[in-house]
């Protein structure tokens, strides 16, 4: 009994072997893959619409946190253009 249950647990195993495949679509021509993103493409849009009841929304937020030494210079912590 106990070599029957051997048998199928090391067939099950053997069975369930990971398989990977890749798929890469280059582009035709190597320029097209170097081409910057187009300015006629939006980084965002917003649709309107609304929600059924009893529909689960899931919002998520990063938050980095640093720990800085006391010689940081934070006078311009925030600044949009901080080259100027």
């Amino acid at each position: 009994m106990k070599t029957i249950v051997l048998m199928l647990v090391i067939a099950s195993v053997l069975h369930a072997q990971e398989t990977r495949r890749e798929i890469v679509n280059a582009a035709q021509v190597p320029a097209d893959g170097a081409k910057l993103n187009s300015d006629k493409v939006p980084d965002v849009y917003a649709v309107s619409g609304r929600f059924e009841a009893g529909t689960i929304v899931f919002t998520f937020a990063v938050v980095t946190l640093g720990v800085l030494n006391e010689e940081a210079d934070l006078s311009r912590a925030g600044t949009s253009c901080p080259g100027r």
